[in-house]
């Protein structure tokens, strides 16, 4: 009974903090790629385990839009990872901002 109860506890907490993700209002998230990139991989998933949408742009073979990323990013590496107009960095700095609980501050919309 205790295992069945813990269940429906984290389903119902879980489709909770999910429907207020997919409603509420958020920044846009774009993630910079290239192919054949570890890093990029692993951001996209853990964006995607934590439930956020966002929006890939692969810079391969586009130089002018790699100068640009990098203008206004400060750095040269991918993935690169931007809410709304914030650099949050790249794959470890993604990491660090959900280790600290910061990122869905970052996601959330000023309104």
């Amino acid at each position: 009974v205790i295992s069945f109860l813990a269940a429906q506890t984290y389903i119902y907490l879980n489709k909770t903090i999910y429907s207020k993700r997919t409603t509420t209002t958020m920044r846009e998230i774009k993630v910079y790629t290239s192919m054949r990139c570890s890093y990029c991989s692993a951001a996209k998933q853990l964006l995607t385990s934590h439930g956020y949408q966002y929006e890939e742009i692969n810079m391969q073979d586009n130089e002018d839009l790699m100068i640009e990323i990098m203008q206004k990013s400060g750095q040269r590496t991918v993935p690169q990872i931007f809410v709304g107009d914030h650099s949050v960095g790249g794959y470890q700095e993604l990491l660090a901002t959900f280790s600290k609980n910061e990122f869905a501050q970052l996601v959330e919309a000023v309104e």
